[in-house]
């Protein structure tokens, strides 16, 4: 990739076509040269590794070099037989001196990730403004607009209603509000698909020609009848051609007036990029606040039109089938991390077992932890009104994080009785931090496996 980026010359540096070639050309990266060629998003994502990296290094090698040597050496060997934990925590017997090193240890943690965080976030910032400056005018100039009120859906009552409310005269430059072109759509996409056919036959036929053949025929199956490939399409489109001309015109008409083919959502443009932060910053510009939901855009080529025409109602029910399935896999989640644990045990390898022990006990956890993205952006695209895919990946973050810190921080307090666990949560919450002292061990290397 990094090779084929050079060759159209969107990076400096050309790697030597070597087995360690990409090795001078890492160094070589610079983070200017990546949001160029490849754009913010994915060269932050570079940094954000690199900063991992960094981070990692700075705390790891001390920790290993160090505080490990001091745990093995004057810990008290209270780990016993469990040999990984040597070097750990786990290993330093209760009210020994080390207690005091660990603590300094534990704050100079805090500070290392703290401090090199605020950093990145310092030089992410003139980036991000950068990104800002440079964005199309029409994106930077328009804001999306969701739960128009049923009053307000035309394109000429949506545009006057923002040129109101925003301080100057003309302000708005243009005003959109998504159309029910469903029946459009389709024979739009049926047109398509016979023209692309019809271009696909009469090339058929030049090779034909070439060939000594015949022009391209279709049917003939079951005694069926033999048909022209070309007069059939030609046929097709002639016909779909006045419909789709006649239902355009159609939708345009409907279009003007109040409500109709209008949908709930659109979009307004304004002069400039002033105006539209300011009607993004507005907040209860109707009586109903459910209404007139204001957002930044998404980037035009990442917009889910289909998300745009969605019925309200039955735009709500998939919500609730969405939280619904989302919950469900909360409560599901220990009960098939139990059920492929238990089966992997079952299992026997003969002369491999030894290897398969040491990974079987984990697995159905490794399982759910791996495939966890998987289930929750497959409910979030099915379920969710999303109008754009980059929102899925925002919504699964958050939801994600949760589950990461039930399932894997807080497993050990957890255990298979997630219902019980949920239930002292909701019901006296001030119990958690008790549970937790009881349940949480005081040291582990479980998240080592």
């Amino acid at each position: 990739m990094y090779a084929h980026n050079s060759i159209l010359g969107l990076v400096a540096f050309m790697p030597d076509e070597t087995f360690w070639g990409w090795v001078p050309a890492s160094m070589e990266y610079k983070l200017e040269e990546a949001i160029e060629s490849i754009g913010l998003d994915n060269a932050m994502m570079i940094e954000y590794f690199n900063l991992m990296t960094k981070i990692f290094l700075t705390i790891g090698v001390p920790m290993f070099c160090i505080i490990g040597p001091m745990n093995c050496a004057f810990g008290g060997f209270a780990a016993g037989e469990d040999h990984l934990s040597y070097f750990s925590f786990g290993n330093v017997e209760f009210g020994s001196w080390l207690y005091w090193v660990h603590a300094f240890v534990t704050w100079g943690v805090v500070f290392v990730v703290t401090s090199n965080l605020y950093d990145g976030q310092r030089k992410f910032l003139p980036h991000r403004y950068a990104w800002l400056r440079k964005m199309a005018e029409k994106r930077a100039n328009t804001i999306m607009v969701d739960h128009i009120p049923e009053h307000m859906r035309s394109d000429a009552q949506l545009a006057e209603f923002f040129e109101k409310i925003i301080p100057g005269d003309s302000n708005v430059k243009s005003a959109y509000v998504t159309k029910d072109t469903t029946h459009l759509l389709h024979l739009s996409t049926q047109l398509k698909k016979d023209e692309a056919a019809l271009h696909q036959a009469k090339a058929q036929w030049v090779k034909n020609e070439e060939e000594g053949k015949g022009r391209p025929t279709m049917g003939g199956c079951c005694g069926g009848r033999e048909v022209d490939c070309i007069d059939h399409y030609t046929k097709e489109i002639q016909d779909l051609q006045p419909k789709v001309a006649e239902e355009r015109e159609k939708v345009q008409k409907q279009a003007e007036e109040v409500g109709g083919v209008n949908l709930s959502n659109g979009f307004v443009t304004f002069n400039d990029r002033m105006s539209a932060e300011v009607a993004l910053r507005l907040t209860g510009i109707t009586a109903d606040k459910s209404e007139l939901i204001l957002e930044p855009p998404p980037e035009p080529s990442d917009i889910q039109w289909a998300d745009f025409t969605q019925d309200q109602t039955a735009r709500q029910g998939r919500e609730i089938l969405g939280y619904a399935l989302t919950v469900g896999l909360y409560f599901a989640y220990m009960p098939i991390v139990v059920a492929v644990t238990n089966l992997a045990n079952i299992i026997d390898l003969g002369p491999l077992d030894i290897l398969w022990d040491s990974v079987a006990p984990t697995l159905g956890l490794q399982i759910m932890i791996a495939m966890l993205p998987t289930f929750l952006i497959t409910i979030y695209k099915f379920c969710f009104t999303l109008k754009a895919a980059a929102w899925a990946q925002h919504k699964l973050q958050a939801w994600y994080f949760w589950f990461q810190l039930f399932f894997v921080c807080l497993i050990a307090a957890i255990g298979t009785n997630v219902i019980g666990f949920t239930q002292v949560m909701f019901t006296d919450p001030f119990s958690l931090p008790g549970v937790l002292a009881d349940t949480l061990p005081s040291a582990t290397h479980y998240y080592m496996n």
